[in-house]
């Protein structure tokens, strides 16, 4: 039995010794670890911050003379009169009607970057818009459009709304006219291959559609000059006659005689061309 208890005892020893010792471990090193990472956390974490944003800026350094050269010109007064000027060019050339620019007051962005604000209004067909934001956006100047509104009129056009920012850049490489336009800013340099943006009816809710497909290939004749020319019946209203490459707007609805034989009509509706022969409609036409 004394045996026994001696056991017992240095058993019980062995256990104080164990916990006593892990009391300590946890007192005298875990805790306060712990606690030195609670005060680190907070440094580290802003060291991160530090990190990411020393990265940032390399990289805006990296992009600074690709910026530079398409930045409006460091001269603001300079920057809102010619850019004003453009975008009136860009928006006559499109063939954009009643339509008024207005600049904002420019605002400096810790004397890095001045953004200036623009607001155009005009009424047009989406084929003209389509041609103004392809002259826009092919320059590869320091802007971009923040927002835009369109509005769609009973004459098959719409009212648009749009809202500019550009960047003028103290450093600007051009400081006494616009930058030079950069190539390549666009996937495909030619505003044609856009245009069948223009053809498609963005604000439908069926009835142009309808309308559309209800168009009759009446009769196929050929003008003083020989030339073919079709005889579209719509469901009401006069019928439209038209020759190979005319196009022709119906319920808000473009599209494009894209050929004629003595039997039949290509029509291209939105880049697809479909075949409409001598007496059917659209709807029954076929790709």
């Amino acid at each position: 039995m004394n045996r026994q208890r001696l056991v017992l005892v240095g058993l019980l020893g062995v256990i104080a010794v164990f916990y006593v010792g892990d009391l300590a471990y946890r007192s005298l090193y875990v805790q306060p670890l712990e606690a030195e990472q609670r005060k680190t956390k907070p440094l580290k974490d802003k060291l991160l911050d530090s990190k990411l944003a020393v990265r940032e800026e390399e990289r805006l350094l990296e992009s600074l003379p690709q910026l530079q050269q398409r930045s409006l010109p460091s001269d603001l007064e300079l920057a809102i009169a010619d850019y004003r000027n453009w975008l009136l060019e860009v928006i006559e050339s499109a063939g954009l009607a009643r339509t008024s620019v207005n600049a904002g007051q420019p605002m400096n962005h810790q004397n890095l970057v001045r953004s200036i604000s623009f607001s155009i209004r005009g009424t047009g067909t989406l084929e003209q818009l389509t041609s103004f934001l392809h002259a826009f956006y092919e320059t590869g100047y320091l802007h971009r459009i923040r927002s835009i509104t369109l509005n769609p009129t009973s004459s098959g056009k719409v009212d648009a709304s749009i809202s500019i920012e550009a960047l003028s850049l103290p450093t600007a490489e051009s400081t006494d006219s616009l930058p030079t336009p950069q190539p390549g800013a666009l996937a495909f340099d030619d505003v044609d291959a856009y245009r069948s943006i223009g053809r498609r009816n963005l604000f439908s809710s069926g009835g142009g559609d309808k309308v559309l497909q209800s168009i009759r290939l009446t009769a196929i004749t050929k003008d003083a000059n020989g030339q073919l020319e079709v005889w579209l019946s719509p469901p009401s209203g006069p019928s439209l006659i038209a020759q190979q490459g005319d196009e022709l707007t119906v319920a808000g609805r473009s599209f494009v005689v894209y050929a004629v034989d003595a039997n039949a009509a290509s029509i291209d509706i939105g880049g697809e061309v479909i075949s409409v022969p001598l007496g059917e409609t659209i709807q029954h036409a076929k790709p």
